[in-house]
């Protein structure tokens, strides 16, 4: 007796922008995650960039488009993903949710808080579902750490501390890309990094109220803003710093830090650490796919049973808001509050 698989087909991707993101981050998931998703169109500016993306993943150039229009025409095409400067986002986006197909969007979700808030008005108006793909809100680190604060393993929780480093040469692809070079979106690499961090902090601490951030650029060839000291209030009461840089001379480290009153949580790339008083400390190693398989999987579940995924666009909107409030206290010298900013 056959038993039938009951799974649903795999939805239907275009992929819009077939840039270094496409081929290094998105499309190895994508290739991991064929059962969920079929590629049925990319679409790049560039028609040379365009096919050679197809070629690499095997897809039939008849299927390959420097037009987007003809992408939203498509009946095949359930989801669209859009791997294309921030500037870019409201306006392929909301074409997007109006031509019925449900949207991932590059972080940060948009330049403005008024373009942000237009892109989560787009599922009520239409329909559709919207993501944005914060990849770093599925790093193993996030959710044992916020499973073990939410269950009260180290009391109260009243101060966190983040330091994130990196160094970027000037040889590096990321940071060679025109549009960073050159950013239209505000911070540059700045706001590409800090959607993340700002993100996690909420993820784990609750919503940010005010921050007070120092600023510098170290080096020109990252279009902005690269290295940072935040310090935050969050409405829940908790206080916390955040160390960033991407002009350090190192590989990139991460040390995280959440104080309670209780015990203390490190959380690391590699591992996170319950640390009590009168305890062993008790190690977790992280283990599993990458940070884009887990975003792509926890989309399609979204899509296919109706639930909330980890990173919404109302996420984006938050994390951009914090983000800006940082860059006006870099110009300012003062604290900035964040403003809040609820479903519409």
């Amino acid at each position: 007796m056959c038993i039938r698989d009951r799974r649903p087909p795999p939805l239907r991707l275009a992929l819009v922008g077939t840039g270094i993101a496409a081929r290094e981050l998105h499309w190895p998931a994508l290739h991991q995650l064929s059962d969920l998703y079929q590629i049925v169109a990319v679409c790049n500016r560039t028609r040379p960039k365009a096919d050679a993306f197809a070629g690499l993943i095997g897809l039939d150039l008849a299927n390959v488009t420097t037009e987007y229009a003809q992408i939203l025409a498509r009946p095949d095409v359930d989801v669209v993903s859009l791997l294309v400067p921030p500037q870019a986002n409201r306006m392929m986006a909301e074409a997007a949710a109006a031509a019925g197909k449900h949207v991932i969007v590059e972080k940060p979700i948009a330049t403005t808080l008024a373009d942000a808030r237009a892109i989560v008005e787009s599922p009520r108006r239409y329909g559709v579902q919207v993501f944005v793909a914060e990849n770093m809100r599925y790093h193993g680190f996030l959710d044992p750490t916020i499973a073990l604060v939410a269950g009260g393993a180290i009391g109260e929780l009243f101060l966190v501390t983040w330091r994130y480093m990196s160094g970027l040469g000037p040889d590096n692809p990321y940071a060679n890309t025109s549009w960073r070079q050159n950013p239209e979106h505000p911070g540059g690499f700045f706001s590409d990094v800090n959607v993340h961090t700002a993100n996690g902090l909420r993820a784990l601490a609750g919503e940010i109220s005010s921050v007070h951030c120092l600023a510098r650029k170290i080096r020109p060839w990252l279009g902005g803003l690269d290295t940072a000291v935040f310090n935050l209030e969050f409405r829940s009461g908790v206080i916390g710093t955040l160390t960033y840089s991407l002009a350090a001379a190192v590989e990139r480290s991460m040390a995280l830090t959440l104080y309670g009153t209780a015990g203390t949580i490190e959380a690391s790339w590699e591992d996170v650490v319950l640390r009590r008083p009168g305890h062993e400390a008790e190690v977790y190693p992280l283990a599993g796919p990458s940070s884009y398989v887990q975003e792509y999987e926890d989309f399609y579940e979204a899509l296919v049973h109706g639930r909330t995924p980890k990173m919404t666009a109302l996420d984006g909107l938050r994390d951009l808001a914090v983000v800006l409030a940082a860059l006006e206290s870099a110009e300012t010298g003062q604290a900035v509050g964040v403003p809040e900013t609820q479903a519409g």
